[in-house]
């Protein structure tokens, strides 16, 4: 009976075939939002109208997919990954596209651009690494974050060679029909919601031996799914009730209630703060103001962009084995150094050392942020929680955004917002290193290496 499990240990578990499709929609849905950005301009031309007017459906995208996020988490939570990713990451955002190619007037791209492109965001990495990973969570969530990165570094280049040799209309009508066409089918034929649609249980979730009653698994553990349901289904007098409640959908009570969820929104907050919305919208004008020649801070932009992906793959990596609120922790008071460095910045060399910091402590708080979020959900509803915390990074980006361009109207120069954003990043890692974890991700072994008894204990502990 023991070698009967060698055949199962050869294959690779579907886990990783939906972490690939989970990264593979990301990539696509970020990469076009990022390309309003190479056809900036050329719309500009095209309407003869302020560049302003159009950036401004870029900020509208990000607060509509900040404020998306609770729902997109809570419908995931409820309907599923695979209808879920496939319409919000991918065919809502294609749909989104195709409607930008044909727009007549700058306002209209509020709607096609603005309310579609920020749908997609990184909710539904978590929601579904935690139906199907109980092990190496974190280097799941760092792979499939990473997609947003590499759609945009993906994703640009392309859109610049559609623009130069089609126009941006027709370069849009490529995107969506690409999106529409090819990637929405693959990923609803493929997708699957849970491990059991397939047979299996989540990845590093062991198995009950044979003879042996089930060992307790992290659902049994967790709070419970809410059931799934249709939304078609039941009197069509429902319907208006249904659609507000999907709209305005009640908070995982549970998870709010908790100090955890309070630390982890609170931190998050910070990181949106420091990280896209000073750095992402001022670093360029600091750049400027202290006269670094415009591809040095170009080329800095780039450095922080080399530096993220791996970053946050080693951040997914340690957060399985060591401590995720530590790491957490170090990650922000890394951040915070490299802005008090910024401030005594004088020249291309220190630009880019701060560039280097900044790129290693960007994206690597999202893998412990998000396991640490699915931690104290459970399986159930952890692309809510998520969607929450998110939602507060968010309104940090948004608040820097805006109060670092005060601060420095009134004061005149950035190093009073760079010097307050680098304390806060301090009042961050206290505030992750204050998290209560649920158990250390060293205390899981390896399936193969566990005796029933250290299984049943594994998962009692919700990891």
């Amino acid at each position: 009976m023991r070698h009967t499990q060698v055949p199962m240990k050869r294959r690779v578990h579907y886990a990783w075939v939906i972490l690939g499709l989970t990264s593979l929609a990301l990539i696509s849905s970020s990469g076009a939002r990022a390309v309003l950005a190479v056809f900036i301009k050329p719309m500009e031309d095209s309407f003869d109208t302020a560049r302003a007017t159009i950036s401004l459906a870029a900020s509208f995208g990000v607060l509509i997919g900040a404020l998306s996020q609770p729902l997109v988490g809570q419908l995931l939570d409820r309907y599923g990954p695979r209808v879920i990713v496939s319409v919000a990451c991918v065919l809502v955002v294609g749909v989104g596209a195709l409607a930008s190619s044909v727009i007549t007037a700058p306002w209209q791209l509020y709607l096609t651009y603005g309310l579609t492109a920020g749908l997609g965001g990184g909710t539904v990495a978590t929601g579904v690494v935690a139906r199907w990973f109980a092990r190496d969570r974190g280097m799941a969530i760092a792979i499939a974050q990473s997609g947003q990165s590499v759609g945009q570094v993906l994703m640009v280049p392309l859109a610049t060679a559609l623009a130069l040799e089609m126009g941006w209309r027709n370069g849009y009508m490529v995107i969506g029909l690409s999106l529409v066409l090819v990637l929405f089918p693959l990923l609803f034929w493929l997708m699957r919601d849970d491990p059991a649609d397939v047979g299996l249980t989540a990845f590093g979730e062991q198995e009950p031996a044979d003879g042996a009653g089930a060992a307790p698994s992290e659902a049994a553990a967790a709070p419970a799914r809410p059931p799934r349901r249709p939304l078609l289904s039941g009197s069509p007098w429902l319907l208006p009730a249904r659609l507000l409640r999907l709209v305005l959908p009640p908070p995982p009570t549970a998870a709010l209630h908790s100090r955890e969820f309070w630390l982890l929104a609170g931190s998050f907050f910070v990181c949106g703060f420091t990280s896209g919305g000073l750095v992402g919208t001022h670093l360029m004008a600091w750049a400027d103001d202290h006269h670094f020649p415009a591809m040095a801070s170009a080329s800095a932009y780039g450095v922080m962009a080399i530096f993220n992906m791996p970053s946050a793959i080693g951040a997914g990596w340690v957060s399985d084995r060591f401590s995720r609120k530590n790491l957490l922790a170090a990650v922000y008071f890394t951040r915070g150094l490299a802005l008090l460095y910024l401030i005594n910045v004088t020249d291309v060399v220190g630009l880019n050392v701060f560039a280097v910091l900044m790129g290693m402590s960007w994206f690597a708080t999202v893998p412990p942020t998000a396991a640490l979020s699915a931690d104290v959900a459970g399986k159930g509803s952890a692309a809510s929680v998520y969607g929450w915390v998110f939602l507060s990074h968010q309104v940090g980006n948004a608040v820097a955004a805006w109060a670092a361009g005060a601060m420095y109207d009134a004061m005149g120069t950035y190093n009073w917002a760079i010097l307050f954003a680098g304390l806060t990043d301090f009042v961050a890692a206290g505030l992750a290193f204050m998290i209560r974890e649920r158990g250390r991700p060293s205390q899981v072994s390896r399936p193969e290496a566990q005796t029933p008894q250290m299984a049943s204990t594994g998962a009692r502990s919700g990891y």
